[in-house]
């Protein structure tokens, strides 16, 4: 009896296939040696069968991606290629959806676009034969853009809206001012900042922003350091009269760089030479500096020939310091005591222009030539010898300084140098 090698199933004798499994029946080699199963053919397991194809599978997948990957690729980057109908290409373009098409299937209601207008359509070639479809491009209707608002150009830069030149030596006199004290008002632009603020073509920029301007490129720098919209206060002069003003600056436009000269203001009204004279001397005796330099605006233009109008302005400039540098002070004080001197040469006016030479210029010999001209009206005026000690006193003539010393305190004991003249007298001796 015998039995099948692979499924255990009874053969039957004689027979070359086993009636279970099919396989053949494989005879035992004579003297109970092993079968030989290399003389049969060789039966592949089913795992191996199985793995070999699912590996193909895996294979066709990835090639099915890669030619599908191939041709989006081709379809986003090379559609206006094949629609140029190059190398005969042009009928692929059916494939790719119009511009309109294509929008409308990825969004329903795409987003309004602004209109912008279509390139000119370039002439056909007479050798090639313009497709119906390009025909059908050429006829759309090209959009127009709607009209767009200009904004103005703004230069970003400060300015007050004036045109301005340096003071020369024939300017200056003609308006009553010192070379360099200041920069001339040309024109100015109406509307602008400074027509806003009140000034005019004519006058003199003396101080902008807390500093003294001396030309025209100081001015210009002031100006640009401000940024727009900021309030900077102005000193100017007026044909003599002085005006604190304010004013906003601007920004530079387009429009800003061509300037109208304004028509001149009208006149003030003039009051009697005597008026301004007891004025100036009532507002000195109170110390009252800003109205004492308005009536000075107001009356030397008018009463340039007032020796005691210009003995005023001299003392203004002598004894307020906030009215301006040391170096233009000094120049204005003694201006303006010469110009007093020359019109009534009185012991007053001599003495208050050697205070000019002693305390601003410290030229004590000068100093001495001005207090010995008005010595012989040294009792009205005894302090010309206290001041005349201090000149000496300073010059090294010991001697000179006691003297004038003692006639000091003698002709004026209570005085209120007399105590500063008795320590110097006593530290003389």
């Amino acid at each position: 009896m015998a039995f099948c090698g692979n499924c255990g199933a009874e053969i039957e004798q004689g027979a070359k296939f086993c009636g279970g499994c099919g396989q053949p029946v494989v005879e035992e080699a004579k003297g109970g040696g092993e079968s030989k199963l290399q003389d049969v053919l060789p039966v592949v397991e089913p795992t191996v069968k199985k793995r070999g194809r699912w590996k193909k599978v895996v294979i066709y997948i990835i090639i099915a991606f890669f030619v599908l990957g191939t041709a989006s690729y081709i379809r986003a980057n090379f559609k206006d290629w094949i629609k140029s109908n190059k190398f005969g290409l042009g009928k692929l373009s059916a494939f790719f959806p119009q511009k309109g098409e294509e929008t409308k299937k990825v969004s329903p209601t795409p987003a309004p676009l602004k209109p912008t207008p279509a390139p000119p359509p370039t002439q056909p070639s007479p050798q090639r034969k313009v497709p119906e479809q390009e025909r059908s491009v050429y006829s759309k209707p090209t959009p127009i853009e709607p009209p767009r608002v200009v904004p103005e150009v703004k230069m970003g830069i400060s300015y007050i809206g004036v045109e301005i030149q340096n003071l020369t030596k024939e300017l200056a006199d003609s308006v009553g001012l010192l070379e360099g004290a200041g920069v001339l008002v040309k024109n100015v632009k109406p509307g602008g900042p400074a027509a806003l603020a009140g000034i005019l073509p004519g006058d003199v920029i003396l101080r902008f922003k807390d500093t003294w301007v001396t030309d025209a490129r100081i001015l210009s720098e002031l100006v640009k350091s401000i940024p727009p919209g900021t309030r900077s206060p102005v000193y100017i002069d007026r044909r003599g009269k002085r005006y604190n003003l304010t004013i906003l600056v601007g920004e530079l436009k387009k429009e800003d760089l061509a300037l109208t000269p304004t028509p001149p203001s009208q006149q003030v009204r003039v009051q009697s030479r005597q008026y301004y004279e007891t004025e100036v001397k009532q507002a000195f005796d109170y110390k009252d500096f800003q109205k004492l330099r308005r009536i000075l605006d107001e009356s030397l233009p008018y009463y340039p020939d007032s020796p005691t109008l210009w003995s005023y302005e001299g003392i203004y400039y002598f004894s307020y310091n906030e009215s301006g540098p040391q170096s233009f002070r000094s120049e204005k004080a003694l201006k303006a005591a010469k110009k007093a001197v020359d019109l009534d040469p009185v012991d007053q006016n001599y003495f208050n222009l050697g205070q000019v030479y002693h305390y601003m210029f410290k030229d004590y010999v000068s100093a001495l030539g001005c207090y010995e001209k008005g010595q012989k009206h040294a009792l009205r005026y005894p302090r010309a010898y206290y001041f005349m000690a201090i000149c000496y006193e300073e010059l090294k003539y010991s001697h000179l300084a006691v003297s004038h010393y003692e006639k000091f305190i003698k002709v004026a004991p209570n005085d209120q140098y007399a105590q500063d003249a008795r320590n110097r007298l006593a530290r003389l001796r």
